[in-house]
């Protein structure tokens, strides 16, 4: 559901760049910045989570799905993909940088449709090919073996990765 999530916070970057919001967006430094704080914030309270988990659940988890780690929601995994995404001012430049280039006021409204639907397309192929790769048994048992030094691992550079957004 993530993968899900993440392909529906890309349709909002789409949304607001085909009708022109992004300028506003690209040319207010406020509306940016404030858009860059929350984000920094959210990717910083993921990180944390991620790594206080880490601590809470130091068993290992069973492949046949009764492990110790607690399963989130489907829609929990669907909200933290789309504000993961939505928040992500990075993410917002790159639609807004990629976008301008073959967009302009005169370009066809099916046209901007289409570049729409090809990069949401791509996106959610992606990240659903990420997920069959990283959830198959074999996958699975590997990552096993290093569970809690990936979550910490992840948590940590979530945390930094939020400062650093911060700072620059």
């Amino acid at each position: 559901m993530t993968a899900f999530g993440i392909s529906l916070g890309s349709i909002v970057h789409l949304f607001y760049t085909l009708v022109g919001i992004g300028i506003l967006i690209q040319k207010s430094p406020a509306l940016y910045q404030t858009i860059k704080y929350i984000g920094a914030a959210y990717l910083f309270y993921l990180g944390l989570t991620v790594w206080i988990s880490s601590f809470k659940n130091s068993g290992g988890m069973n492949l046949d799905g009764t492990g110790s780690v607690l399963p989130i929601s489907s829609l929990k995994a669907l909200s933290q993909g789309f504000l993961t995404t939505i928040l992500n001012p990075r993410a917002a430049l790159f639609y807004i940088s990629l976008f301008s280039q073959f967009i302009q006021s005169s370009t066809p409204f099916a046209i901007k449709i289409a570049y729409a639907f090809i990069n949401w397309s791509v996106t959610l192929g992606w990240f659903l090919l990420l997920v069959f790769l990283l959830t198959g048994q074999l996958m699975m048992s590997r990552i096993d073996r290093f569970r809690l030094q990936i979550d910490r691992a992840i948590g940590g550079i979530l945390m930094v990765m939020s400062m650093i957004l911060l700072l620059t």
